[in-house]
């Protein structure tokens, strides 16, 4: 099951974050959506970049594995193979659906 960023593709809209990686750099972030695997949960984020007037999206799609815990988010990446593979053709899917819903509504008007 897949979850849509309510928010739309509105960037002023967008809620950014910061993820620190294992390097100590912080990378900035938009959620796009959220995948379940069965008791997991996946972030589909992309990285953006801030400036004082605009954020610019780079285009770069991130897949999270996202806990919880005391009410707080963590993500870590997925460093299994097969696990990344299952979820990115979840993710894959998903997208090609909502084209495919694009395309009817176009059809519609």
């Amino acid at each position: 099951m897949i979850g849509e960023n309510e928010t739309g593709r509105n960037e002023e809209m967008f809620e950014i974050f910061s993820v620190t990686d294992d390097a100590g750099e912080e990378h900035k972030f938009i959620f796009i959506a959220e995948i379940e695997d069965g008791e997991r949960r996946y972030w589909i984020c992309e990285e953006v970049e801030e400036t004082p007037d605009s954020l610019v999206e780079t285009g770069e799609l991130y897949l999270f594995k996202k806990t919880e815990k005391d009410g707080e988010v963590y993500l870590s990446s997925v460093d299994d193979e097969e696990e990344f593979q299952r979820v990115s053709q979840a993710w894959e899917e998903y997208v090609t659906l909502e084209e495919m819903k694009e395309g009817d509504e176009e059809l519609d008007e």
